[in-house]
């Protein structure tokens, strides 16, 4: 029993150790090193694609593993680096390989952070802040929070998704269809009526409205909600 038991002890000892004696060094610590490159050279938050040189390794008898970089260069009209790198482990150099690849700058933006309808107007509880590639802002989506907030949804906008110029609109304030209140004034002389909306209108824009009794069509600049002011003087 006395030796079975010692025999175990044994054993465990040794798996302990070679535990202790395994390191594993990952494509993502190499691009950490990469970026702390990156951001001596002044460019903080970069995303990386390494397409070339070797960047997993595996040790059977090192406790940890180190990168040194050097002869690092970035091309800025390609959005391309390159970088020679060279491998330690236990102290000792084991490994050499020339790292090539692509750097993408990361800037901050505003997304739903939940699904938003169709009309609704977006508040700051809706939004939430995530970090992008700015290449995918060229096509016109926002990124600034005081852009969004106070505008309607044009569209169903799904949760973590940018969200484009053509996603938002003003707050339609005059519905087509809806019935308003037309306000004329003129030289101190206020006429109301109602009538009927033949567009959307958001604050300030024109709209064009039926008149219920005469038939004709008359344009109007939307004021407020169901309401419309017409050829004031």
């Amino acid at each position: 029993m006395c030796n079975r038991l010692f025999g175990l002890t044994v054993l465990i000892g040794l798996l302990a150790f070679n535990a202790q004696a395994e390191y594993r060094l990952s494509k993502t610590e190499i691009a950490e090193e990469v970026k702390k490159e990156f951001t001596e050279q002044g460019m903080e938050n970069v995303d990386l694609d390494i397409f070339g040189g070797k960047t997993e390794y595996y040790f059977e008898k090192a406790d940890d593993a180190k990168i040194m970089l050097s002869n690092f260069k970035i091309d800025e009209e390609q959005g391309r680096f390159s970088s020679d790198a060279e491998i330690f482990a236990g102290g000792e150099q084991v490994a050499k390989t020339k790292l090539v690849g692509r750097y993408y700058q990361m800037v901050k933006v505003w997304v739903p952070a939940k699904d938003i309808a169709k009309d609704k107007l977006i508040d700051e509880d809706d939004l939430q802040e995530t970090t992008v590639r700015a290449s995918r802002l060229k096509g016109g989506a926002y990124s600034a929070k005081e852009d969004i907030i106070g505008k309607q949804a044009a569209k169903f906008l799904k949760s973590g998704k940018l969200i484009e110029k053509n996603d938002l609109q003003a707050e339609i304030i005059v519905k087509k269809g809806q019935a308003v209140t037309a306000v004329y004034t003129k030289k101190g002389l206020q006429i109301t009526s109602k009538m009927q909306a033949l567009d959307n209108a958001a604050q300030g824009q024109a709209v064009k409205l039926l008149n219920l009794n005469s038939k004709k069509e008359i344009i109007g600049v939307a004021k407020a909600a169901g309401l419309v002011e017409i050829g004031n003087e």
